[in-house]
């Protein structure tokens, strides 16, 4: 009796894991890594996706990786993107929460932490790509304790290509 439960458990799961997968799928997924001595204002961090082999309907979140160096409760990350066949550009300003007010990471780790926000979701057509900058904009030039920045970008569901666009601003402000 107890062998068939876990038998069931273990199907159950794997069915889920397999509709999960079927819904998104992970098209680019990439960190940068940060000096060791801090990150500074003007370093900022370039990603190039490359062109997309279908157009559709794409999740974009920001991933950002720190060690117990970092001072701050939160971060805040100036996001510039450019659709490189359009040259469309947007920016969008992405307010990080890492630690509580308890002093507790959010994120995790244990000795290193990791942490992903949503930014927004975006219209792609076929054979775009983009170029994502990511900078930080926190009043101190030099953040200790940042080791890493990334991107990912997840493909949803599809579209025509007549309806492309950079869609709407879920998460981010201006």
């Amino acid at each position: 009796m107890r062998k068939s439960n876990f038998t069931l458990l273990y199907i159950g799961m794997l069915m889920l894991l397999f509709m999960t997968a079927c819904h998104q799928r992970t098209v680019y997924d990439r960190y940068l890594h940060t000096s060791r001595t801090g990150w500074e204002r003007n370093d900022t961090l370039t990603f190039r996706i490359p062109p997309m082999q279908e157009g559709g309907e794409y999740t974009e979140e920001v991933g950002v990786r720190i060690s117990g160096d970092y001072p701050f409760l939160g971060l805040t990350l100036v996001v510039e993107q450019t659709k490189l066949n359009t040259h469309e550009r947007q920016c969008d300003t992405l307010e990080c929460s890492l630690i509580d007010k308890n002093g507790r990471p959010l994120g995790n780790g244990i000795t290193h932490y990791q942490y992903r926000f949503h930014l927004k979701t975006l219209k792609l057509e076929e054979h775009d790509s983009l170029r994502i900058a990511i900078r930080h904009d926190m009043k101190r030039e030099m953040l200790p304790g940042i080791t890493e920045i990334g991107v990912k970008l997840n493909k949803t569901k599809g579209m025509a290509k007549s309806e492309s666009d950079y869609g709407p601003h879920p998460v981010v402000g201006r």
